[in-house]
């Protein structure tokens, strides 16, 4: 989780049980001559446990994050090496990404998950996607499934309301008013009648109850 310090800096904090390697490829000459493996955060008793809950391997590798560049590059155009298509803006190239990142781990089988069919079964192998790897679902979505899936809404929150501020009463005032004709105003008051043809009336305030 990534929160605020009070000078405008960035800090990370990490929840329980939370694992990170890091593995570095040495090269010469465009070949990769060796790779070192480190723990950044952790233990690796707790990555290998993490390795084993999961199917995904004996050690840390970068096999994944490689596999999940290609699919981008081979799934959207604008990723291509020298293509002709361009992203003219980020957020259509932004929804592209969550587009392939969502079918690659929700619709597609990856090889390196597959699994040994029991003996009585018509295939050899059962194919896997990233998510049913991690015990989220127990089938293979299609695109379709994928699409029409309505996540669900927050729960609605009503908003805070603000009172206006109350005004202060004005001091009474000996003053004429104008009201229309039948109205009648409490307290006491001098009425002077219209003179003919006209619809209002003025009353003069004494101030008084």
């Amino acid at each position: 989780m990534a929160g605020l310090t009070h000078d405008g800096s960035i800090t990370h904090r990490r929840s329980d049980g939370f694992q990170f390697a890091q593995v570095v490829k040495h090269a010469a000459r465009r070949h990769v001559v060796g790779v070192t493996r480190r723990v950044v955060h952790g233990t690796w008793e707790g990555i290998e446990a993490v390795l084993t809950a999961t199917a995904t391997g004996t050690v840390i590798t970068t096999a994944d994050i490689e596999r999940l560049n290609a699919t981008f590059r081979a799934r959207l155009a604008p990723l291509t090496r020298r293509g002709r298509a361009v992203a003219r803006t980020e957020a259509a190239l932004s929804a592209g990404l969550w587009l392939v990142g969502t079918a690659s781990n929700v619709c597609w089988p990856h090889d390196r998950l597959r699994q040994l069919a029991p003996d009585d079964a018509p295939r050899e192998w059962l194919l896997r996607t990233p998510v049913m790897a991690a015990g989220l679902t127990d089938h293979c979505w299609s695109l379709h499934d994928l699409l029409r899936f309505q996540i669900p809404l927050p729960r609605w929150t009503p908003p805070k309301t603000v009172r206006p501020a109350t005004e202060t009463s004005a001091p009474r005032s000996r003053g004429m008013i104008t009201l229309p004709w039948g109205a009648t105003c409490p307290g006491r008051q001098r009425i002077h009648l219209p003179s003919p043809g006209r619809t209002t009336c003025s009353l003069r305030h004494d101030g008084g109850s």
